[in-house]
């Protein structure tokens, strides 16, 4: 894990026993961490240097089961059951029963995934705009 990685977490973490008297709500932990990137961002903003900090499509790691169906695709990296209430648990065990009969549908190779050409055009149009053009992707 990168140090940078690796203080972020920490940060995150340590945020709640730093920050006692601040109320994080229901997702603290999500609160927390968007605390501490704020804070970095800004310091780096106010140094006119980068934060180290990107901003990648939600999409890559983080794609939702829904109550209407799943927004991902076969070689997506995972399922997200978040908002389901009380309905997560049967969704849980759809999906659990959907991989023990059909996982060759989604377990693919890399090469076949949309990650293929999407990951290399979002580095590629980063890096265009650490060389001097807009870096927002």
């Amino acid at each position: 894990m990168h140090p940078s990685s690796l203080d972020l977490l920490t940060q995150t973490l340590a945020y709640p026993l730093a920050h006692p008297e601040e109320d994080l709500g229901w997702f603290g932990e999500q609160a927390a961490m968007a605390h501490v990137i704020k804070s970095i961002e800004g310091q780096h903003e106010t140094a006119g240097t980068r934060s180290g900090i990107v901003w990648v499509p939600r999409e890559w790691f983080n794609n939702y089961e829904f109550e209407h169906g799943f927004e991902g695709q076969p070689g997506s990296f995972l399922v997200h059951f978040a908002g389901l209430a009380e309905t997560r648990l049967q969704h849980m065990a759809n999906w659990l029963e959907e991989l023990g009969t059909s996982q060759a549908k989604w377990e693919v190779d890399f090469g076949e995934t949309a990650y293929r050409d999407s990951v290399p055009e979002f580095w590629r149009k980063y890096a265009d705009g650490l060389d001097g053009g807009s870096s927002a992707v």
